[in-house]
């Protein structure tokens, strides 16, 4: 059975013999030897935050795993060793090169000593967009009892830096595309189609509620139809009795109404019109000014949609 304790300190009192069996004259003694049968584990985590002239970071906000993060502040990925027992080991053979990150550029390894902490840090420059996984192998450093070290569990996060974009485009029922300003006269439904742009798509959403009624649109959307199965691309499609004639078919996102999950907007609304007018026009009224007897001009007036 092992009698030692790992992590405790101990201090040993030894005899010295010599061949003949002569002891020696005085007694021996060894202290301050710590006793380690555990591997060091690295833990990661990543921080943003401020370094002073004399390398010492202070931590302004944490990132936690699985955590959308924008461009704003400097990022460090600090790393702790400590072993299962959660007592901190102090390593050798450590270095930059043994951290590997799915996407960014690395910088100087700082370690415990410089950064007057308990822990090693590097700073990272992320520049593609999409999830940010950080490992460290196994093996790849000891503690000063000559423990291999375990992996790490992977740290990820989601680095997102583009703003989003929202492209709204029209057809008829007739499969005729309606672009901005044009006159559609048909008897069929009109379709929206809204197609959303992100860095991380799947972490933006679209709803029906989004379209501004606070002006004047032309139809009623509660009684149109939103599909958002292909997400995030989404249709509303407006039946042709519900689009109000001699009107601007209107749809509009306002740019705060569309945040993705690193919080950034739309640059700026989003608006497409169409103008309804499929009312035939109506018979010319003819006025006739002066006698029979001159001759005089004739004025020919039409109604509103003439």
């Amino acid at each position: 059975r092992n009698p030692f304790v790992n992590a405790t300190v101990y201090a040993f009192d030894y005899t010295i013999y010599d061949a003949a069996g002569n002891v020696r004259t005085w007694s021996s003694q060894r202290s301050g030897l710590k006793y380690d049968n555990l591997q060091p584990q690295p833990v990661i985590s990543v921080v943003k935050g401020t370094v002073s002239d004399e390398g010492v970071l202070t931590t302004t906000s944490t990132i936690s795993d699985g955590d959308v993060v924008s461009d704003v502040g400097e990022k460090y990925i600090k790393v702790h060793w400590q072993d299962s027992g959660l007592n901190r080991e102090t390593m050798t053979g450590f270095a930059v090169g043994d951290i590997s990150v799915s996407t960014g550029t690395l910088g100087a390894l700082v370690d415990p000593d410089e950064a007057a902490a308990d822990y090693y840090y590097v700073p990272i420059t992320l520049s593609d967009n999409g999830q940010v996984d950080i490992d460290i192998d196994v093996d790849v450093a000891k503690d000063e009892a000559g423990n291999d070290n375990t992996a790490a569990t992977t740290f990820s996060f989601i680095y997102d830096s583009e703003y989003p974009t929202l492209a709204i485009t029209a057809k008829s029922e007739q499969n005729n595309n309606l672009t901005q300003g044009d006159t559609y006269n048909g008897d069929g439904y009109i379709e929206f189609t809204f197609t959303l742009n992100d860095a991380n798509p799947d972490l933006t959403a679209l709803t029906r509620g989004d379209i501004n009624e606070s002006i004047d649109i032309g139809f009623n959307p509660a009684n149109a139809t939103w599909n958002d199965a292909a997400a995030p691309v989404y249709t509303l499609r407006i039946p042709n009795n519900e689009l109000q004639e001699d009107r601007m078919i209107r749809v509009m996102i306002p740019e705060e109404s569309v945040r993705d999950l690193g919080n950034k907007q739309l640059a700026s609304d989003a608006v497409l019109s169409i103008f309804f007018d499929k009312a035939a026009p109506g018979l010319p009224t003819i006025t006739v000014f002066g006698g029979p007897e001159a001759d005089q001009p004739i004025n020919i007036d039409r109604d509103g949609d003439g």
